[in-house]
């Protein structure tokens, strides 16, 4: 049952816009068995959100990442942020981290 209520659920956020409404649809129908929608709901949306909040992390540490490894984002050796590079580093940083918070 549960593989099927997977499969179902992920067809649904294929076809449907938004792509959330196959995980509602799984969290209210594993909710009406047993009297239990709320958290049913709470639980398919921490899902959800862990989920972005990896990707998240994932997409800002490879951005990060190549930012540092470009040559025209490369630091000096003995300066933090005082060269041309160093200080388009230091700012996409600093935007990246205002993002986040």
């Amino acid at each position: 049952a549960a593989v099927r209520e997977y499969y179902l659920a992920t067809f649904l956020n294929q076809c449907l816009p938004g792509g959330v409404l196959g995980a509602v649809n799984r969290a209210l129908r594993h909710g009406s068995g047993s009297d239990q929608r709320a958290a049913a709901l709470h639980g398919v949306m921490i899902e959800r959100l862990s989920g972005q909040l990896a990707m998240f992390v994932v997409a800002l540490c490879a951005g990060v990442w190549l930012a540092a490894n470009h040559p025209q984002f490369r630091l000096p050796d003995h300066q933090w942020g005082n060269g041309m590079g160093g200080g388009r580093l230091l700012a996409f940083a600093a935007v990246t981290l205002a993002l986040v918070f």
